[in-house]
């Protein structure tokens, strides 16, 4: 089963790339997928924080993005979130999918609420990131102090 939405974050290709990583997942999505099955532990490249902590997290740069796969989750749960190609300007997709034509009702609440809390999250972290930007271009654009020897 799959889903789709879309975030009004204006964040690049790059940008996601460089700050979402397993490390910073719980920085950009409040909601670990807890409900959408057990994990293995073993073979795991990296661990998210808090909730996160619980699963078995890969992450891939792919074109346009990056994809997060729990492969030990009993239903498989896999998520991209992509910027570009045939994206309105200033959105980033989030597209996860289930590895079952059926989930249980509780699965599929349970991604709803996920893909929710991406979509919060990418819309936050782009503020976030958009403020520290202003702040930067302010900084740098200051007027100099009149030194005269």
């Amino acid at each position: 089963m799959e889903w789709f939405i879309a975030a009004n974050a204006n964040l690049q290709v790059a940008e996601l790339q460089r700050h979402i990583r397993i490390e910073t997942l719980g920085a950009w999505c409040a909601a670990p997928p807890a409900i959408l099955g057990e994990a293995n532990q073993s073979g795991n490249p990296g661990m998210g924080n808090s909730g996160w902590s619980a699963w078995c997290v890969h992450r891939e740069v792919i074109r346009d993005g990056v994809r997060f796969t729990l492969p030990g989750a009993i239903n498989a749960l896999q998520w991209t979130l992509s910027a570009g190609g045939q994206l309105r300007a200033g959105t980033v997709g989030v597209h996860c999918t289930l590895n079952t034509v059926a989930p249980e009702a509780a699965s599929v609440a349970a991604v709803a609420a996920f893909m929710d809390a991406w979509r919060e999250g990418l819309e936050a972290g782009a503020r976030r990131m958009q403020d520290e930007r202003a702040a930067k271009v302010a900084a740098a654009s200051a007027p100099c102090a009149p030194w005269f020897g």
